[in-house]
């Protein structure tokens, strides 16, 4: 996404996103699961982790409203 600065076209704001579509809730949840059945994750970051996970209906993770807050706030700044 490019975005012109109205008071001095020649400087653009860029910014670029990676998505990753692979990573569905099942995906990550699995994930999780491994990272705390091997020590690497604690039970309270484990946990935090499967609720951030989940996001608010349980379809994909809280980022997803934030990644879309972030872009909206680039393109109306």
């Amino acid at each position: 996404m490019v975005k012109y600065r109205p008071d001095d076209p020649s400087i653009p704001h860029i910014f670029t996103v990676q998505g990753h579509p692979e990573f569905v809730p099942g995906l990550v949840g699995r994930m999780i699961d491994i990272r705390d059945e091997q020590g690497i994750f604690d039970t309270e970051v484990a946990a935090e982790a499967r609720r951030r996970a989940g996001g608010k209906d349980g379809s994909g993770g809280e980022g997803l409203g934030r990644v879309g807050w972030a872009i909206w706030n680039i393109i109306l700044a």
